[in-house]
Formats: structure tokens, C-alpha cells, sequence
């Protein structure tokens, strides 16, 4: 179970990196564009 939940939270924060990642390319060439 503990192993389950620790590999969920891997990919939770993984997911919240890309999309951070994502929202500050959009930001950018919004500025930049």
C-alpha cells in the first residue's frame, strides 16, 4: 500500500511540474508574442 501511494505521489508531482512547465511556456509567448 505504501508503495502504491508513493508511486501516485511520483506521478502527482510529476504531473504538477509538466503543467507548470506548460503554463510558463504559454505565459512566455504570450508576453513574447
Amino acid at each position: 500500500m505504501q508503495k502504491v501511494f508513493g508511486t501516485f505521489m511520483g506521478k502527482l508531482v510529476m504531473n504538477m511540474v509538466v503543467l507548470a512547465n506548460l503554463s510558463l511556456l504559454v505565459n512566455f509567448s504570450l508576453i513574447l508574442g
